[in-house]
């Protein structure tokens, strides 16, 4: 006689489960994630047949180490995006499109990152104090600031070429985290331009240095 309650217990719980007495469904809010995209800039500047340049690390300041987006609607005051992220650390980010934006401009032997056994030339290192969403009042803007530094290498030393510091507030179209990271897209854009400028005048100066060196020796 047991048969006929078990039954009656199947139906009573597809019957519930019919009219929601169990909630099966979860309450959460979607991630979105993010990724600076942009085409390469037009760099224009002599070519180095002979050189290799390696891109070393992209750190990121601790104040903005990390995948959330973080936006200022004043001076001091830093908030994230609990719900929009880079989609990766953006100091890596940036690095790779370094990277690719070099090699796109085809004046160098080879272009690098640290993943490769290839000696450098010449390496670039840098760090990203700033990378956010800055609201002033109805104008918002992706700041995006960097500081870069250029080493040569020579003999197993390393010798430092230069350090600077690269600075865009690019203004963002609409308030929107997308249209954010458009911006900031733009911004990379044309700091990698100017770090690209930068980098080969340094080089050719170099170059020309080692040259006039070797040749007042023969």
């Amino acid at each position: 006689m047991k048969r006929p309650l078990l039954i009656a217990a199947v139906v009573v719980s597809l019957a519930a489960f019919a009219t929601g007495c169990f909630n099966v469904t979860r309450d959460y809010q979607e991630k979105f994630y993010y990724q600076l995209e942009y085409n390469p800039p037009a760099v224009s500047g002599p070519n180095f047949d002979n050189v290799v340049v390696r891109i070393g690390s992209f750190q990121v300041a601790p104040s903005y180490q990390s995948q959330k987006i973080l936006y200022s609607t004043s001076k001091r005051k830093r908030k994230p995006y609990e719900y929009h992220l880079w989609i990766v650390n953006p100091g890596d980010m940036i690095a790779d499109l370094l990277v690719r934006d070099m090699i796109e401009a085809k004046q160098y032997r080879a272009v690098v990152d640290v993943r490769s056994s290839i000696n450098p030339d010449y390496e670039i290192e840098g760090i990203v104090d700033e990378i956010y969403e800055k609201d002033d009042n109805d104008t918002w803007f992706a700041v995006l600031q960097m500081r870069v530094i250029l080493m040569a290498h020579q003999g197993g030393k390393k010798t430092v070429l230069f350090q600077r510091n690269y600075r865009e507030a690019h203004s963002v179209e609409t308030h929107t985290p997308e249209s954010v990271v458009t911006a900031m897209s733009a911004a990379t854009k044309i700091l990698s331009s100017k770090i690209q400028a930068d980098v080969n005048a340094a080089i050719g100066e170099y170059e020309a240095k080692k040259a006039s060196e070797v040749a007042a020796t023969n």
